[in-house]
């Protein structure tokens, strides 16, 4: 899941040597505190749907089609999309009331991040063995309610409250001798230890959809604010207040489509482009104050009567303009 820190995590664990080496306490503490809120920051975005989608096989789109354009990709970015594990499980229902014009929504979600990499310490620092295998997981529940006022048959405002559970893991192992000098003082402090969060995050999202022969698009703005607090043995409880904010604005359509040979269950081809802007605990991580999501997918509903799910397929995503620019084939769930 820290993937999208990884630019930045190698040297955090340099910084966060060198302030024990010269008895700065204060800022190795600091230095903590920053990697774990941006942690618990990431892994909400990461397992967002409507922020970031990372899928099962990743691609650079230069290698393809010859785009010179490194906002779609690099050697860099791959690694970093590469490094990355993102599940989620979603599930979502509107409850009509008495007012034709006001629904109640709600929806939950589980998911977890997970990222496996390598640190290396330079061979100017210690001539032994160099690589320290890393691991960052984060589990989260989520929980959203709130309300959605149909202003006419095209316009619709929806705004509520959502809660995250997270559970932060790490897992690191000392294998040269410079690490190994401060594994007593980082053990159960920063590495090989865990935490909790707990993040509101209310949102509004208002979207015009209009309704065509051959289908649907929409267009909608979305804005999500998070805040939260942490607990547990990691710097010793001091975890700190994960906060960000996006702003989600997109553009989808919904085609209809017949695939009668294959037998599929109101099948539509999905087509998306969206601009995503970040604050706070987002941007350094992400490497970017703002970047673009371009995207289709084959979306067909289950062919049995489930309470949990609606529709599954196959789609392609690209992500231009951030640390996990690139492309990937994706499996949707619930789209």
């Amino acid at each position: 899941m820290l993937s999208p820190l990884s630019p930045h995590y190698p040297r955090s664990i340099i910084l966060l040597l060198m302030g024990l080496s010269s008895s700065s306490a204060f800022a190795s503490n600091e230095l903590i505190q920053n990697r774990l809120e941006k942690i618990f920051s990431v892994s909400i975005a990461l397992t967002d749907s409507d922020a970031i989608s990372i899928g099962f096989v990743d691609f650079d789109p230069n290698s393809f089609i010859n785009l010179n354009d490194s906002g779609f990709g690099s050697d860099k970015t791959i690694d970093t999309r590469s490094q990355v594990s993102v599940g989620s499980i979603p599930y979502s229902s509107v409850i009509k009331t008495d007012d034709p014009d006001f629904d109640l929504i709600w929806s939950v979600r589980g998911s977890y991040a997970l990222s496996e990499q390598d640190i290396e310490i330079s061979s100017d620092v210690t001539p032994d063995r160099r690589v320290n295998p890393n691991e960052d997981s984060v589990l989260g529940l989520y929980g959203f309610f709130g309300g959605q006022n149909h202003l006419n048959q095209h316009w619709s405002i929806a705004y509520g409250l959502g809660t995250h559970l997270l559970y932060y893991r790490n897992k690191y192992e000392y294998n040269n001798s410079y690490s190994q000098a401060f594994q007593s003082q980082l053990d159960g402090y920063a590495l090989n230890t865990s935490a909790w969060a707990l993040i509101g995050e209310p949102s509004v999202k208002l979207k015009y959809l209009k309704k065509q022969e051959w289908g649907s698009w929409n267009v909608s703005s979305r804005v999500r604010y998070f805040y939260g607090t942490g607990w547990g043995e990691a710097n010793d409880g001091d975890i700190g207040n994960p906060e960000g904010m996006r702003f989600i604005n997109e553009l989808e359509f919904r085609q209809n489509v017949a695939l009668d040979a294959w037998s599929l269950n109101n099948p539509q081809i999905h087509y998306n482009l969206t601009r995503i802007d970040v604050a706070g605990d987002l941007t350094a991580p992400l490497d970017t104050h703002y970047y673009y999501e371009f995207g289709a997918g084959l979306v067909f509903d289950v062919p049995y009567d489930s309470y949990f799910f609606d529709n599954f397929g196959i789609g392609i995503n690209f992500n231009y303009g951030s640390s996990l620019s690139g492309g990937s084939l994706l499996f949707l769930l619930n789209n």
